[in-house]
């Protein structure tokens, strides 16, 4: 049985449909926010000098993780940058709606990938938004509830079933103990289909799950048992924006090298890793001569970060000889120094990262560890990167290679190694395809699909 391709957008790759993170270089969430509460007050007051563009009096709120470079980090950015603003000083186009996304956060520093990129999207589609914590939530929304159009954050119990807090619109014939708050003062409270709740995992989220749960990957394509979060809201990411400012490094001009991605030891010492020796244990798996004759043989190199040893039991500080660790590096100088790469290689852990799509991006094929419980059907393995598996990706730019299969290890990191690829993004990944999922986020009107979906999951107010 052949995995289902991802459904997507026909990708451009014309220039405006590509997203930047230049407008939000050096600022401060404090920053940040004042720079979107002067657009919003010029499009309420109509005291500018010129008329407010369109979008712009749309407001969101969102959240970011401080200055963390995880899969989340990248999501959150390319929602705001998708978004399309001009020069600062200049009302930008399509900011005439105050981006409804109050972006309701956990932290102070714009510098992510999965989160700043949906940031990017948000201001590439010329909305406005705000970066708010979520005890400040409430303050912010009652300052601009007329402007307010989405909330994207992780919402708090607190409020998601408190009727003093959100507005759920139960209707006439609801069960709930609880009276709706009368009509003039539901500004007062935030209506709960404005509450979208980003997961980067495979199952829906409190209180209404489905699709008003934002999900990174099209999990309505993994196998039935396997796809919790199948009727969740595919809003995705994209790498492209990064990646494509790093230069592409031919083939023949890239040392014999290959790049082991993860960045702790402990990711040796998990069942989970490709070459995990089930009966000698982590002492044998750390001390395992794999990769130091393999190099010999090959006249490969086998590079990685310096891993951190976290959690790591004592008296273990390195990896498996054969592994040259470099320094710490700065995204850009890490990006560069992977394109130098042949191949980069899955150990297992961590799931679901975006940093294999950014591998491929830069024409660098990926090892992926798996299980294969039916050798001819994929939708019967499990894997570090399911995407990759259920979304149809093979070689040669993804090598599915069997965990504990040393010949098959072997042979896979011969053929990718010696078989160039160009660069290679999957289409619904591209800049555009992800602006169009963004857009219809963002113009959807969801206020029925809030109402049918309390009825799905039987919502009520606890208080």
């Amino acid at each position: 049985m052949v995995a289902r391709r991802i459904p997507s957008v026909q990708p451009s790759s014309a220039e405006e449909n590509l997203l930047s993170d230049s407008w939000r270089q050096g600022l401060s969430v404090q920053q940040f926010n004042s720079k979107f509460e002067k657009i919003l007050n010029y499009c309420n007051s109509g005291t500018g000098p010129t008329s407010c563009p369109q979008n712009a009096d749309k407001l969101h709120f969102t959240w970011t993780l401080e200055g963390w470079i995880q899969g989340e980090d990248i999501w959150c950015g390319a929602m705001v940058r998708a978004v399309p603003y001009p020069s600062p000083g200049v009302a930008p186009a399509g900011l005439a709606k105050l981006a409804d996304i109050l972006l309701g956060p956990r932290l102070p520093i714009l510098s992510s990938r999965k989160t700043n990129r949906q940031m990017d999207a948000i201001y590439k589609l010329g909305y406005s938004m705000l970066v708010v914590r979520p005890e400040e939530l409430h303050d912010f929304y009652r300052r601009h509830y007329k402007n307010v159009h989405l909330i994207i954050g992780e919402a708090s119990k607190d409020c998601m079933y408190n009727s003093a807090c959100v507005y759920a619109d139960l209707g006439q014939d609801s069960m709930s103990s609880v009276p709706v708050p009368p009509p003039n003062a539901t500004h007062l409270n935030v209506p709960i289909w404005k509450f979208f709740n980003p997961e980067w995992w495979n199952n829906p989220t409190k209180p209404l799950g489905g699709p008003f749960t934002l999900s990174p990957e099209p999990y309505e394509i993994w196998p039935p048992g396997w796809n919790g979060g199948k009727d969740n809201f595919y809003l995705g990411y994209t790498v492209e924006p990064s990646c494509m400012k790093t230069p592409y490094v031919p083939h023949a001009e890239r040392p014999r090298q290959a790049y082991i991605f993860g960045k702790y030891l402990g990711y040796f010492m998990l069942p989970e890793y490709t070459l995990f020796d089930e009966k000698g244990g982590i002492d044998a798996s750390i001390n395992d001569d794999f990769y130091v004759d393999f190099a010999q043989k090959e006249n490969v190199t086998f590079l990685a970060g310096h891993f951190s040893l976290f959690k790591v039991p004592e008296g273990y500080k390195d990896p498996p000889r054969g592994i040259v660790q470099h320094e710490r590096l700065s995204r850009p100088e890490f990006q560069k120094m992977v394109s130098n790469s042949r191949v980069m290689i899955g150990l297992g852990n961590p799931l679901l990262s975006p940093t294999p799509y950014e591998a491929l991006c830069l024409g660098i094929p990926f090892i992926n560890p798996v299980r294969r419980h039916d050798p001819n059907n994929k939708m019967t393995w499990e894997g570090q990167h399911p995407a990759l598996i259920y979304g149809g990706l093979d070689e040669p730019y993804v090598y599915h290679v069997d965990h504990g299969d040393r010949e098959g290890y072997k042979a896979a990191l011969v053929k990718a190694i010696s078989t160039p690829i160009e660069r290679y993004i999957p289409p619904h990944m591209r800049s555009s395809a992800f602006l169009g999922r963004m857009k219809t986020l963002l113009e959807t009107d969801w206020r029925p699909v809030a109402k049918k979906q309390m009825q799905i999951v039987g919502y009520r107010y606890h208080s």
